[in-house]
């Protein structure tokens, strides 16, 4: 079995790291959802005075003929690039997600589409599609397993349909795994929780802490200051791990306590905001919120140049977005992301 996570996930290579090409593009492809979840990014109070999702500053989709000329500017980066990442939102709430698979496709034929989603999409037509498609990396949001403890933290899921669809996976012979953010309110559930998804045919398991962007999520989250305070927590986590290795699958965890590592991602990813503009990471899109400990900070927004304005791999050499990464590279967190329970907790 593989072995857990202990320091955030970076990639090598025999080239100098000033000139590799991304090792991942993600896409931002909608700033809203078919869930409302109070945990997640998106709901983050706007300049309205309401969750960003739902307020006038939410942009909706991003327009196809829009995501059609990003993606020919980025020719060159993908046909060198090893994954394209969807996982920001739910991807297959956007209404033209097939066409833009098949055209990053027509670019690279063999690159992995990594896609996150809460379930309730995947109904048996969008899983042939996905089948179809090929080369998924499908990872299924489901934070427990029973209905009222997940119908509770998320807002507006429908248990028993993700289930369902869950089962139609395993039916298909589609290979998934889950993701189990937890918090105070789960966290008893996940060694049956190992169970469960494993007879639902999940191949692995990947266990991330609550980030909270909300200062009412912060007492939620199983995170201390100091390594041995919850201790506890640890040992759940590596009953869990120990009993899915035994099940024959995969479970991965983070750290309980903060250290400034930086989370890794983003030193090998090139990820696009909706307007085409490069960013570290969704968070540098527009000023959000984290909060840890009681202490709400707010990051300001970097933007190292636009795609479509701009050559890409120039923007990926920039002397500021190299810094940038090779300081995540090294497994250190840049002043910029200072306060981020990603970088902190190492969840991504």
């Amino acid at each position: 079995m593989k072995k857990n996570w202990h320091l955030p996930p970076i990639k090598e290579s025999n080239v100098p790291f000033e000139n590799r090409y991304p090792h991942q593009v993600g896409f931002l492809l909608m700033d809203i959802c078919n869930l409302s979840c109070s945990h997640c990014f998106l709901s983050t109070i706007d300049d309205n005075g309401v969750p960003r999702l739902n307020g006038e500053f939410a942009s909706g989709f991003m327009e196809i003929d829009k995501f059609h000329k990003i993606v020919d500017r980025l020719e060159d980066v993908l046909i060198n690039s090893k994954r394209v990442s969807l996982t920001s939102v739910e991807a297959l709430f956007h209404p033209n997600i097939w066409e833009m698979f098949h055209h990053i496709r027509e670019i690279n034929n063999d690159i992995t589409f990594v896609v996150g989603s809460n379930g309730l999409l995947l109904n048996e037509k969008n899983i042939l599609k996905l089948k179809e498609i090929g080369n998924i990396d499908l990872g299924i949001s489901l934070d427990g397993h029973k209905k009222e403890t997940v119908e509770k933290f998320k807002t507006g899921v429908n248990f028993d349909r993700v289930i369902r669809n869950l089962k139609l996976l395993k039916q298909h012979n589609v290979e998934y795994r889950t993701t189990f953010v937890s918090h105070k309110n789960n966290i008893e559930e996940l060694v049956d929780y190992v169970d469960f998804v494993r007879d639902l045919g999940a191949s692995s398991i990947k266990v991330n802490t609550l980030c909270p962007y909300d200062i009412q999520l912060s007492d939620k989250t199983l995170v201390s200051k100091g390594k041995t305070e919850l201790e506890e927590i640890e040992r759940v986590y590596v009953v869990a791990k120990k009993r899915a290795n035994k099940l024959g699958i995969d479970l991965f965890y983070r750290r309980t306590y903060i250290e400034p590592l930086g989370c890794g991602y983003a030193s090998y990813e090139m990820f696009i905001d909706m307007d085409g503009n490069v960013v570290p990471c969704n968070h540098f899109i527009r000023p959000d919120t984290f909060a840890l400990f009681g202490k709400v900070i707010e990051p300001k927004q970097i933007r190292y140049g636009n795609v479509l304005d701009e050559d890409p791999i120039k923007i990926w050499k920039k002397s500021n977005c190299v810094s940038f990464r090779k300081t995540l590279h090294d497994r250190k967190l840049p002043t910029e992301c200072s306060g981020c329970p990603q970088g902190l907790l190492g969840v991504t």
